[in-house]
């Protein structure tokens, strides 16, 4: 199973609330519906927007990241590589979730 960055995966999800978005905007200006209605949505869209953007750059950060992790792991070659590049990966970039602390 091939694993997928986590900006990715959230692009993905904010692309298809974004295309649900458009679509009731479409909706609201063919049957003419109210225009608060449609300014709300209209902010909908545009915020976004703004945020795939952003997470469209952070994007080319996380696979920095991954790539710089893999590649330390790799160079500090130890009996166990893998377990070096883990090692490197968990002491270099924050961990979050799945603790009481």
């Amino acid at each position: 199973m091939q694993k997928q960055l986590i900006t990715d995966q959230l692009i993905e999800e904010c692309q298809k609330e974004l295309d649900s978005t458009y679509e009731k905007l479409t909706l609201y200006e063919k049957e003419g519906k109210d225009v608060d209605g449609h300014k709300a949505l209209s902010v909908k869209r545009n915020e976004l927007r703004r945020f795939i953007d952003r997470l469209q750059s952070l994007r080319q950060q996380e696979v920095q990241n991954v790539i710089d992790a893999h590649f330390a792991g790799i160079r500090r070659l130890t009996n166990d590589p893998a377990k070096a590049s883990t090692d490197y990966f968990t002491q270099t970039f924050e961990q979050k979730g799945g603790g009481n602390g």
